[in-house]
């Protein structure tokens, strides 16, 4: 197992994409068809979607930013704990997360992300515009979804 802060090439992408993350920048980490699950959202299945997801997340957790802490890899499994940084006016949210990565061809194809939701949600509901804006967004992207499917746009 490896346990070096250094020499996995996966690794030294997250903390690059953490350092600036944005939706455009996703299939640098994960499979196109990627299954990505967490506390607090739904589960997404494939890269389009993640990009949403992600998209909406970004948005609503101002200078969003990571810092990772550990992490071990054995063969195409790894583990990465980090912490997640968002700043609210004169409030800034921190939450330790685990993501536990399943790897094809370096990127992700599965990743589950654990961490306490009661760590986020007195910060969140302190702020109500950020929740009311991921309800929103998340009633919208569910009907957008919702007609590219119908059409036969979505094909992620």
């Amino acid at each position: 197992m490896d346990t070096c802060p250094s020499g996995h090439p996966f690794i030294t992408r997250f903390a690059d994409f953490w350092d600036a993350p944005s939706p455009a920048r996703l299939p640098e980490l994960l499979h196109p068809n990627v299954v990505l699950r967490q506390p607090l959202a739904r589960s997404t299945v494939g890269i389009t979607q993640a990009q949403r997801q992600f998209e909406r997340f970004c948005r609503c957790l101002p200078g969003l930013h990571a810092r990772i802490d550990h992490w071990v890899a054995d063969g195409d499994d790894l583990f990465i704990e980090f912490t997640l940084h968002a700043d609210f006016g004169r409030d800034t949210l921190t939450w330790p997360t685990v993501n536990r990565l399943v790897l094809r061809d370096g990127k992700a194809i599965e990743r589950v992300t654990y961490f306490d939701p009661l760590a986020v949600l007195p910060t969140l509901l302190r702020h109500p515009s950020v929740w009311w804006q991921w309800l929103i967004r998340r009633e919208r992207s569910s009907l957008g979804d919702a007609y590219r499917q119908l059409n036969g746009e979505d094909h992620a």
